[in-house]
């Protein structure tokens, strides 16, 4: 749904498991906010979450794969970084569609500083973090082991 109300986001349960959220909710509204939430990837995104997916950076083992620069993201946003009960039975995806990019000037104080660096990845270290181009790889096989 569009919508003239500012930001990308779904109103209901985000993150848990699609059979805890459908015997809880039985709508969600989408908010995709035109100029900035209204493309296909931010879409696929929302809707990700709708399915049950939560933020790949909320992982409890992402701090093997990534190093959080806490000093460089706004207070109002390090709620969207903490750990939390993502799903995990793959590998961390550094190209989910539910991954947060390196650099954000809307969520780091300094726009020029990444707000999340790759670690323990030697050579194969992505340049970029996350994107909102559709499901990756990882994506694709995490929903096809939730459903």
């Amino acid at each position: 749904m569009k919508s003239s109300s500012g930001g990308c986001f779904v109103n209901g349960l985000i993150g848990e498991w699609p059979r805890v959220q459908r015997s809880r909710w039985g709508r969600h509204s989408i908010n995709l906010a035109p100029n900035g939430c209204d493309t296909v990837g931010v879409a696929v995104h929302e809707l990700g979450h709708v399915l049950g997916m939560a933020h790949e950076q909320k992982r409890r083992d992402r701090d093997n794969s990534i190093r959080m620069n806490w000093s460089n993201i706004r207070s109002d946003w390090k709620s969207q970084f903490t750990v939390g009960d993502a799903f995990t039975t793959g590998a961390y995806d550094y190209a989910s569609i539910m991954h947060y990019p390196m650099y954000s000037g809307q969520v780091a104080l300094d726009a020029s500083k990444p707000l999340m660096t790759p670690i323990n990845c030697g050579s194969n270290c992505p340049r970029e973090l996350g994107q909102r181009v559709g499901l990756s790889k990882l994506d694709h096989e995490q929903m096809t082991a939730m459903y």
